[in-house]
């Protein structure tokens, strides 16, 4: 969200007129901001009025022209987003005659423009003239350009939510238009398969929680022995002594170890 604030100042040669129209307009306006696109014959903000809007609705086929040879533009809007606003500027002679224009120039709506402005993509004639077939273009544009104004209802969708798109026509009908993709407004689907991979998740996270508790609580409370290996049989031989009879074999060793 911000604010938009824009001053073109336009000289053309003298003996020319200048003309703006619409190129594009993608704009998005929150509660509680203003707008406005005001254009001036001359080249200051006091110079006589052209063109007053308060609301954007008059922007879509928008086409003005001057009587001087210059133009001042002012375009403001507070809370507001999107890509902006981008007019279009020709210089051009009013003739009543096609046989009035000179060698390199194109007659439409009583105006004589430069060739170079023909096909283009903007209506510099403000009738679509230089971008017409008659105009010799490829690709001729039949209608003007409509502009797109995105509208916010509430403070709380300033952040959280992508507004529908509403296109304004030029009588103004206002048309409501789906929302994006991903703005949040619509239905979400829910994938089931998603929700049985989270439940086996959680599933298989508690049993592992649950050994491995019982196995170290049972290390540490076990005591184990190393059971008594059988002694090896010892080969005894009596020896003779006084009493006759040989030492008796020492009894076998057992050692017990305790963990």
């Amino acid at each position: 969200v911000a604010n938009m604030d824009c001053l073109w100042r336009v000289s053309v040669p003298v003996g020319h007129k200048v003309g703006v129209s619409l190129h594009r307009a993608d704009l998005r306006l929150y509660p509680g901001g203003d707008f406005l696109l005001e254009a001036r014959d001359g080249l200051t903000s006091v110079s006589a009025p052209v063109l007053s809007l308060t609301e954007p609705s008059g922007l879509s086929g928008l086409s003005v022209a001057t009587t001087s040879n210059s133009l001042y533009v002012r375009f403001r809007a507070t809370r507001c987003g999107g890509a902006g606003l981008a007019l279009a500027f020709a210089a051009f002679t009013y003739s009543g005659a096609i046989s009035v224009c000179t060698r390199g120039e194109f007659y439409c709506a009583g105006r004589c423009i430069d060739l170079l402005l023909l096909c283009d993509g903007v209506d510099h004639c403000g009738n679509l003239g230089d971008e017409s077939e008659a105009a010799g273009c490829p690709n001729p544009i039949t209608h003007r350009p409509i502009a797109n104004i995105s509208i916010g209802s509430s403070q709380s969708e300033l952040d959280t939510r992508q507004p529908g798109t509403v296109v304004l026509q030029p009588n103004p009908t206002v048309v409501a238009g789906p929302d994006p993709p991903g703005s949040g407004t619509a239905d979400t689907a829910i994938n089931p398969r998603a929700i049985v991979c989270g439940v086996v998740g959680v599933i298989v996270t508690v049993f592992l929680f649950i050994v491995i508790s019982v196995c170290w609580t049972k290390l540490r409370r076990s005591r184990c022995s190393v059971a008594p290996q059988p002694p090896e049989s010892i080969l005894y031989t009596p020896t003779a002594n006084r009493g006759g009879a040989g030492s008796p074999p020492p009894p076998p060793c057992i050692n017990h170890a305790r963990f």
